[in-house]
């Protein structure tokens, strides 16, 4: 029985510094880029087009992505989406990202596009792939015509 637990022990220690292994031979994907896709203030819903650049020679399941975005230092919304997608090795894919929107704040911000011209984004949040959670922080300036024509 003694042999049992040690051989059960030695087991689940070789696992655990098998993944931890595996973590460090696997590089996290990255944002390429961020563009507004879509706007519906009936739905409150906005749509950005992500393109994520899986770095590795190998597919990498991505089976979700969640966070928040600011426009111009305003928080607008939340993101949550669920994914059944393979990132093609050293490849960049645009994933379709809905965002719940805050639409008193959306405003506000988008007051703030059109009295700077300026459209600052700042997306935070971490995406899930088969390996772990990998966070990221996406900043960047968005066409502020695309802004304005969102709500009009």
């Amino acid at each position: 029985m003694t042999k049992l637990f040690a051989l059960f022990f030695l087991i689940l220690s070789l696992v655990g510094c098998n993944a931890e292994m595996v973590k460090q031979f696997v590089k996290a994907p990255t944002i390429e880029d961020i563009q507004l896709k879509s706007f519906s203030p009936k739905d409150n819903r906005i749509s950005f087009n992500v393109d994520l650049h899986n770095p590795n020679p190998y597919a990498i399941p991505v089976t979700g992505l969640s966070g928040s975005i600011e426009l111009n230092s305003i928080y607008i919304g939340k993101l949550q989406a669920s994914s059944d997608k393979n990132l093609a090795p050293n490849a960049t894919q645009t994933i379709t990202v809905p965002l719940t929107l805050d639409y008193d704040a959306f405003v506000k911000a988008a007051k703030s596009v059109m009295f700077t011209m300026d459209a600052h984004y700042k997306l935070t949040g971490h995406f899930q792939t088969s390996i772990a959670q990998v966070p990221f922080v996406k900043e960047g300036e968005l066409s502020a015509k695309d802004i304005i024509s969102a709500l009009f």
